[in-house]
């Protein structure tokens, strides 16, 4: 049954988030885009779970100084998260670099 299982990604978000805050923000990448694309595969590109791992990617992508394409992110995050909350949703009143923590 489904009792006890812990969700894989949930496994594999929590080792990403430690591998970027010991700084290695290679892997951290790696892992952060292999959570956002197994989102996508499992819900399609509109889901808000795909919007919070895009998010995670951009925030990677800043950290590692790249910041043109982590803004990249960031918008294609607020875009998902408008078209799945609407746009008078509150958490689209939060920063970007606020709304979605890793």
């Amino acid at each position: 049954g489904e009792g006890g299982n812990k969700v894989p990604g949930r496994d594999l978000h929590e080792k990403a988030k430690e591998v970027l805050n010991a700084g290695d923000y290679t892997r951290a990448v790696l892992m952060f885009e292999a959570l956002q694309k197994a989102q996508m595969d499992r819900f399609g590109p509109w889901h808000s779970s795909v919007g919070a791992a895009t998010h995670n990617v951009g925030v990677v992508r800043l950290r590692m100084g790249q910041a043109g394409r982590a803004e990249e992110l960031f918008e294609l995050a607020v875009a998902i998260r408008r078209k799945v909350l609407g746009n008078e949703h509150l958490d689209l009143a939060v920063s970007p670099l606020a709304a979605s923590p890793l």
